[in-house]
């Protein structure tokens, strides 16, 4: 009986916390080849590589470009291969800096935000906004 209810807690439950599963899906059903990950808090990538792991996924592990926002946008100013990204940004981080500011900074490095999409995921919302640089 445990198990049942292990599983259907599992499957069911929408209010466990960091629960990125529906995130996931999301990304996974618009991603394109080539495209890159970057998620804020960098840590919180996990749910993605445990997911990788454990699925047929054509997603690829999350680029990790420094141990913040302010670091992952100066490390996009060297990068040259990171043409279409996905950022996910965990508003339930401490360090929230420049998270609604993203559009205009990214602006600024030569990519346009061309989709966004919000999840309430229980502490606090997750932003999920995919770029394009333009050339």
């Amino acid at each position: 009986m445990t198990s049942i209810y292990g599983t259907y807690l599992n499957y069911n439950n929408n209010f466990k916390n960091n629960d990125y599963r529906k995130v996931i899906s999301y990304i996974e059903n618009n991603f394109n080849p080539g495209d890159g990950i970057i998620v804020e808090p960098h840590f919180m990538g996990w749910s993605i590589n445990y997911h990788l792991k454990h699925s047929n996924s054509n997603l690829k592990e999350p680029d990790i470009l420094g141990w913040d926002l302010n670091m992952q946008l100066n490390s996009l100013k060297e990068k040259t291969d990171l043409n279409k990204l996905w950022f996910v940004l965990d508003y339930s981080a401490l360090g929230q800096n420049n998270y609604d500011s993203l559009p205009a900074l990214m602006s600024e490095l030569g990519y346009k935000r061309e989709n966004e999409k919000s999840f309430y995921i229980i502490p606090a919302k997750v932003n999920v906004e995919y770029y394009v640089k333009s050339f």
